[in-house]
């Protein structure tokens, strides 16, 4: 800021004394790498607000295969095999959503704490789900339908505590 003062005070100096006209290359000198690094420092904050909003959007699309292939595939066998290459995925889902909800939740452990669990129960879920159906020759039974009633229930929520989570991370920034 300093620096855009004394450039304008120099060119209003230059209205007054020809003189000056000499130094005009090393203010403009000055005043370039001023916006330079201004515009630079205010891209690279808002690129990094943007990196863990959209590894968190790839988590929630992570969550909303989920949710679909328990839903909408009715063969049991495909069912089972989709959710098997979920359940390997989950490992890498589960630390791209923790690094990311971290930085986001900095100032609330607590409630990273929370979120992190609620992620780790719905992956125990989906391989309890996966697992019962496997032993039971690919038929729902009472276990089975508990755990589609556990995802159902709890992974729409955690899909809207990412949705606001991101949206208020990109007003900050």
């Amino acid at each position: 800021m300093n620096v855009l003062k004394e450039f304008l005070k120099y060119m209003g100096a230059l209205c007054l004394n020809k003189e000056k006209l000499s130094n005009i290359p090393r203010y403009m000198s000055l005043l370039k790498n001023w916006l330079v690094f201004t515009i630079a420092s205010t891209t690279l904050c808002y690129s990094q607000a943007n990196t863990h909003t959209d590894s968190l959007f790839a988590t929630k699309n992570y969550l909303q295969a989920i949710t679909s292939t328990i839903n909408q595939v009715k063969d049991p066998k495909q069912r089972v095999g989709k959710l098997d290459s979920l359940i390997r995925l989950g490992t890498e889902q589960k630390a791209i959503f923790e690094r990311n909800m971290k930085v986001l939740l900095k100032e609330n452990d607590q409630e990273y704490k929370m979120v992190s669990r609620s992620f780790n129960f719905i992956l125990q879920s989906v391989i309890l789900y996966k697992t019962d159906m496997k032993e039971n020759n690919y038929r729902s039974n009472q276990s089975t339908k508990t755990e589609l009633v556990y995802l159902n229930k709890n992974i729409p929520p955690l899909i809207d505590k990412i949705y606001r989570y991101c949206s208020v991370a990109q007003k900050r920034h």
